[in-house]
């Protein structure tokens, strides 16, 4: 271990974490690996941090935490799932993923008041280079980067090479001798140094995790924009954190709804003079409304996929979105079988388990099954629907949230059906 090494990520962590501190859990997430056969630093797809102690000990603490915070920008722009739907190449891919991020700009304040701006490294690819415009997405610097004029003596390819700050500007695990910051975060393909996903000493970080972790960096960066306003992110987060929050069902009108059937079924509820009216000299207490029950059935099995826009993301917004209306769930994590997570208030609560086969019905079960406190007033099913429905229809009000296009599975013949296809 080297000592010196492990002092400057220490002090570059501290730097991005006041810079981003949104982002501390998904920074602290990162599962530091010494190596000296990463010719800087790079990230893999498992959200390992490969670092070049030799290296890293020479470069200045502030361009150390910009590249902490640019890999786990690669991360939360799931650019290794986004590389694969583009069918891109791999060298334009890295560039157009290093173009989409290096527009932020960090600057980290202490407790003090004092400022330190993290620079982008001289090796780092800005929009600027080629006078393209800032805040595209990766996508859509992709065409720019494919027509770019050639320099003279050809080799469009080649110009940039050596530039990114992801280290796709040149194949995988090669240096070509100039400084990179590689790794599989940003491109789905595994370095030389990258260690395999099942490492017994440093594991990968799992595919619901993952999404968990983007998931709750959105929600902290909401919490901050309601603090600070609009502006006070990065270019280009805000409506990145806005989208992965959003969730597509009317959740406020389905739980009152639950509500209004729980008051029918059980009365107006306690009365209580923490809410009270007063007539002339008297005061009469209110009655509290009863605060209803949710248990949601969450499909984590292997076909809900992870990154953005997969079903497994677009069901992690509707459990954000049912969480802020009601305040508290319990949560049944489900593939083919059921783990009961309770009084889930935030998503930096949420713990998710799965990854195997599917089968709803014994999520339901399990939430049918809860007694005493835990017994819920309805049941809230979000899945990619590629589960069998065949079952006694519950005794409780019941929702199933399909958030997945053109599933060929019937649909449950009991309770209310959403079909999220968007």
């Amino acid at each position: 271990m080297d000592s010196k090494a492990n002092l400057k990520l220490d002090a570059a962590m501290y730097l991005a974490v006041n810079a981003a501190p949104y982002w501390r859990d998904s920074l602290h997430a990162l599962t530091m690996v010494e190596t000296e056969q990463v010719p800087v630093m790079g990230v893999d797809n498992g959200w390992r941090c490969y670092y070049n102690p030799k290296i890293v000990s020479q470069w200045p603490t502030a361009e150390v935490a910009y590249v902490l915070i640019h890999e786990v920008s690669h991360l939360l722009r799931d650019h290794a799932t986004r590389c694969k739907d583009s069918a891109a190449d791999h060298d334009e891919w890295n560039e157009a993923t290093d173009l989409e991020i290096n527009c932020a700009k960090w600057t980290s304040r202490d407790d003090y008041g004092n400022e330190t701006v993290l620079p982008l490294p001289k090796c780092g690819l800005h929009p600027s280079k080629y006078g393209w415009p800032e805040n595209l997405l990766a996508e859509e610097y992709l065409p720019k980067l494919r027509n770019r004029p050639k320099p003279p003596g050809g080799g469009g390819k080649a110009q940039g090479k050596g530039k990114g700050g992801s280290g796709g500007q040149q194949q995988p695990g090669q240096s070509n001798g100039k400084p990179s910051t590689g790794g599989s975060c940003s491109d789905g393909v595994p370095r030389p140094w990258e260690l395999p996903e099942d490492d017994e000493q440093h594991p990968a970080l799992g595919e619901v995790e993952q999404v968990a972790k983007r998931i709750q960096a959105a929600q902290e960066m909401e919490k901050h924009l309601e603090a600070n306003g609009r502006g006070t992110l990065p270019a280009g987060w805000e409506v990145w954190c806005k989208t992965i929050l959003t969730p597509k069902s009317p959740w406020k009108r389905l739980v009152r709804n639950c509500v209004a059937t729980g008051v029918a079924r059980c009365g107006l509820g306690r009365q209580t003079y923490m809410r009270s009216r007063r007539r002339g000299n008297l005061i009469f207490p209110r009655h509290k409304m009863p605060q209803p029950v949710i248990a949601i059935v969450a499909d984590t099995s292997g076909s809900m996929g992870q990154g953005e826009g997969t079903p497994l993301q677009r069901a992690f917004s509707e459990v954000i979105g049912i969480v802020k209306c009601v305040g508290q769930v319990n949560v049944v994590w489900t593939d083919a079988v059921g783990t009961l997570q309770r009084n889930v208030r935030r998503f930096s609560d949420i713990k998710p388990v799965g990854g195997g086969g599917t089968d709803m019905r014994v999520g339901i079960k399990h939430a049918l099954g809860l007694r005493g406190g835990d017994r819920p007033d309805m049941i809230i099913t979000v899945t990619d629907g590629e589960t069998p429905w065949e079952m006694e229809a519950p005794s409780i009000p019941h929702v199933a949230v399909i958030v997945k296009k053109n599933t060929f599975y019937p649909e449950p013949k009991f309770g209310k059906v959403i079909r999220i296809e968007d």
